[in-house]
Formats: C-alpha cells, structure tokens, sequence
C-alpha cells in the first residue's frame, strides 16, 4: 500500500519524509499521513473530505474509566492475572492503536508497548507525546516484538499480543481504523516463535487474544478465559 506525507511546509513532515523515505505530495491520493500541529493523523481523500484516523488517548482513556468493572470482574484483567498488584507490568506486543493498552492503563497497569509498522508507531508515539502525565505508565517502542522481548522481559509480569483476527467470513467492513492497521501491518510476525521465546526468556505469562471460535495459534493453552465474543489463551512458564 503507498503512503504519503502531506507537503504542508511543516518541519515535521520534511522530518518524517526524510526518516520514513515516504513521499511528499501537496495533493496525496490514497492513505496520507498529515501533521495537525499536535500529533499525525491519516487522511484519504478516496473516502470522502471528513475523513481521518486521530488518536485522542485522553478522551478513551476517560471513556474506558467510565465503563470499568472490578479487577475480578474484567476478562482481560484476569486473563493477565493482574489483582490489583503494584508495579504490575505488561509488554503489549502487538500495540497497533493502544486500544487493549488503554485498558490495562485504567487499572494502574504499567504497559511496554511494541509497534512494528513505523508507521503506526509514528501515529501512537505522536497521540502519547501529547498526554505525557496521563499517560506516565506507558511508554512506546518501534519494533519487532521479537527483537525488543531480551530487553523488557526482565522488567515484565506478563507477555500480550493481539494478532489481528482473520476476517475471511466477515461480512461487514471493518471499522476504518481495523482497516488502516491491516494495509501496514507486517504479515511476517511469527506468533509462536514470540511465545516461544518470551517463554525461554522466563516470562511467566503469556496470553493471547482470540475470536471466541478462533483456532489456537500455539500449543494447548495452560488456561483460557472465554467472553460473549473473545477468548484469552493463557501460556504459563
């Protein structure tokens, strides 16, 4: 998929062609990548003037507070065996836009954030640089998770990934944000060689999020933790 920079005579843009190797065009068609003034947001014109992809953290950050259940009650808090503890810590390995992140970070979570796709690093990094004391406990890196596991495990209760679901037998569309994340995602990420070695690296948990009726991507899980529509695969070291 082609993306290109909006030539809007920001220093930021110049920047970002110039890190990326993305061109700059002062009328992109297709996906673009504009800089707001305070953070990059996509555009494409293909779908319409009033389109655009913009990460407001502070605003899902006090959604999802409003919507909190208890520690007990939440499936993902209990699929990561997260009770309330301190310095409770997560690598979130498959980032994409922050949404489980977000989640974890309303409970007091600290989360390890591993993007692969630069350019939706660029995105995530660009929304959490705007919200800095909000979001204290989280901090976000470019790459692969499998190169950046050595470097976090050690500080980690709790490996997570989220490997987008296969949509064959979707009728609908996805969401215009699901859809932005699969054009640049990187088809070579190798789940189980991630669980594997995070597991070597003596991780003592991984889980892994799941369709409710979705295959398992690695061995038999230890533990699994089923929703209306999802399931956590829990793998303990």
């Amino acid at each position: 998929m082609a993306i290109v920079i909006l030539d809007d005579g920001s220093p930021q843009s110049r920047a970002l062609h110039e890190e990326l190797g993305f061109p700059l065009e002062e009328q992109p068609i297709g996906y673009n990548l504009v800089w707001s003034g305070e953070q990059w947001v996509v555009r494409d014109p293909r779908q319409g003037p009033h389109f655009m992809i913009s990460l407001d953290f502070k605003k899902q950050r006090d959604v999802l507070a409003q919507q909190r259940v208890s520690v007990k009650k939440d499936l993902l808090c209990r699929a990561l065996g997260f009770k309330g503890q301190s310095e409770y810590c997560v690598i979130d390995g498959t980032l994409g836009f922050a949404k489980d992140a977000l989640h974890m970070l309303t409970f007091g979570i600290h989360v390890i954030g591993c993007e692969k796709s630069p350019v939706t690093f660029k995105i995530v990094d660009s929304a959490q640089r705007k919200e800095p004391l909000l979001l204290k406990d989280f901090s976000v890196h470019q790459g692969d998770c499998l190169d950046l596991l050595p470097r976090y495990s050690q500080r980690a209760d709790v490996l997570y990934l989220d490997p987008m679901f296969e949509n064959a037998k979707k009728k609908s569309a996805p969401k215009k944000a699901l859809a932005f994340l699969r054009e640049v995602a990187d088809s070579s990420f190798d789940v189980q060689r991630v669980i594997e070695e995070a597991l070597k690296l003596g991780v003592k948990r991984v889980v892994v999020k799941r369709p409710l009726k979705g295959q398992q991507l690695y061995d038999k899980p230890n533990i699994v933790f089923e929703g209306k529509l999802i399931r956590y695969d829990v793998y303990t070291g």
